[in-house]
């Protein structure tokens, strides 16, 4: 009965894992706002020593950095594919080892398997819409991190290694889990839970005491508080976008629903409760942005829907109909992203067209003066301009070859100086931003309110849907005749 019982989880689980792959199949460019930063990293990787654009005399390879993991592994798969390809490969990959990881975490339990299947919804979150690759890929392993904590048969040799593919993933994860190991430790009293995370520390602080000695990492300070109350509130649309979620209460209801049929018990073990209390700690009381990283809270949203199911034990009554509900819900909601995706794509056509026919290998801005999709929520096209780097070579203005964490990184002296960020709320810095061949733009024509003080004639290029192209004088000027680089 157990292995029949366990066949049904992993055909219910291929299941959701095709309607969870669905989304990323009908749209040509996902809506992450990030991504395509993280795109054109491994574009400019990829092309370095590309026999026209002289790329490498402008960027260098970083890969003394907590935050490779990802990018390693799309340059892997960028060895046999184009770079597009392998974002989406990455991106499901993110998706499919959340629920994996869940599973693993609830065997530490006996709480029901099918919980972990909540997984495939929480997927589709915060870190996912705003793009934040690499942290969407260290959640299911920092999750399967804390599972091995509680495993006393686990061997300390593969939770350190664990630990370091951690901080090779995100250093942000890798710290929340080490403050949650050293929580373990002193509720059980046992010093060896804390031995796994000791190499990983050390590594991380040498990479801190390197970055204070060559960049300015603290400019900022904390920024954006939130009150406490105006979270909670918030938790519903967290869980399942990056902004509003109309149905983010909804979802939360159903899921606390479908939970409750079973009616689990609640654990005793004071050192199961760390996780939900950590995450729910760092979700209610951390800062928005702190030290140049920015949206910290939310991101352990999930964390903390990860410590509450942690808590639960043993089903106090039938859990066939709990398991129907939790698929059910799960694949309702991703026929509603697969629809909502789907229209998002067509949307973008335009702009994909729009990059085939800008000529490669040059500089381009883009402002960002209306970011947010009719589809989907949060202002996903905030970093669409990397695209043409990605599509078409050339350079792309504040691009993440500027941030001290990335794997390509520019020149010293390289880097273009922009004061003027993407957002120009207070001018735009001409002298900088004319160093550029052509400004991007969704939305109306800013030519009489953004583009008024331009010191020179701003023309329209070209126009497609809600995409437009003006050409600064550079563009009329000589470029090397390169062929784009196509990922």
């Amino acid at each position: 009965m157990h292995r029949l019982m366990r066949g049904a989880y992993w055909i219910a689980f291929a299941v959701c894992a095709v309607a969870a792959t669905l989304p990323l199949l009908v749209t040509g460019i996902l809506p992450a706002a990030d991504l395509p930063e993280h795109m054109a990293q491994i574009a400019l990787w990829k092309h370095l020593d590309h026999p026209c654009q002289p790329l490498g005399e402008s960027f260098e390879l970083q890969l003394a950095t907590p935050y490779l993991l990802a990018y390693a592994l799309m340059r892997a798969l960028a060895l046999v594919m184009t770079v597009s390809v392998t974002a989406k490969l990455t991106v499901w990959l993110t998706i499919v080892l959340l629920p994996l990881a869940l599973r693993e975490l609830l065997k530490r339990t006996s709480a029901d398997p099918w919980l972990s299947l909540i997984g495939f919804l929480l997927a589709y979150g915060y870190a996912f819409y705003w793009g934040f690759l690499n942290f969407a890929l260290a959640i299911p392993i920092g999750i399967y991190f804390i599972a091995l904590l509680y495993d006393r048969e686990a061997p300390i040799w593969k939770q350190s290694i664990v630990a370091l593919v951690l901080l090779s993933a995100h250093a942000l994860m890798f710290v929340f889990c080490a403050v949650v190991a050293l929580l373990v430790a002193v509720i059980r009293r046992e010093a060896k839970t804390l031995v796994p995370i000791v190499p990983p520390a050390v590594l991380l602080a040498l990479f801190i005491v390197r970055l204070r000695a060559a960049d300015a990492t603290t400019e900022g300070g904390i920024t954006m508080w939130k009150a406490p109350h105006q979270r909670l509130t918030d938790l519903p649309s967290l869980l399942f976008a990056n902004a509003w979620e109309p149905f983010g209460l909804l979802l939360l209801f159903g899921l606390v629903v479908a939970i409750a049929v079973q009616r689990p018990g609640i654990t005793r073990d004071l050192a199961r409760w760390v996780l939900l209390a950590a995450a729910l700690l760092v979700y209610t009381f951390a800062p928005f942005g702190a030290y140049g990283s920015a949206y910290f809270y939310p991101r352990f949203a999930c964390a903390a829907f990860a410590g509450a199911l942690f808590i639960l034990e043993r089903p106090r009554r039938s859990v066939v109909l709990s398991r129907a509900l939790v698929v059910a819900i799960v694949l309702l909601w991703l026929g509603v992203l697969t629809a909502r995706f789907h229209r998002f794509g067509l949307e973008v056509r335009d702009y994909e067209a729009l990059l085939e026919q800008l000529p490669p290998n040059r500089r381009v801005a883009q402002f960002t003066v209306e970011p947010f999709s009719d589809h989907v929520p949060g202002p996903v096209y905030w970093h669409f301009g990397a695209l043409y780097q990605v599509r078409r070579g050339g350079l792309a203005a504040w691009s993440f070859a500027g941030y001290y964490p990335q794997v390509v990184r520019y020149r010293p002296g390289k880097e273009p100086v922009v004061t003027t960020k993407s957002s120009p709320l207070s001018g735009i810095d001409w002298p900088a931003i004319l160093q550029y061949d052509y400004l991007l733009v969704r939305g109306p024509d800013p030519r009489r309110w953004l583009f008024r003080d331009a010191p020179v004639p701003i023309s329209v290029d070209r126009r497609v849907g809600e995409w437009s192209v003006f050409a600064t004088p550079r563009a009329r000027g000589p470029q090397r005749d390169c062929s784009p680089l196509g990922e």
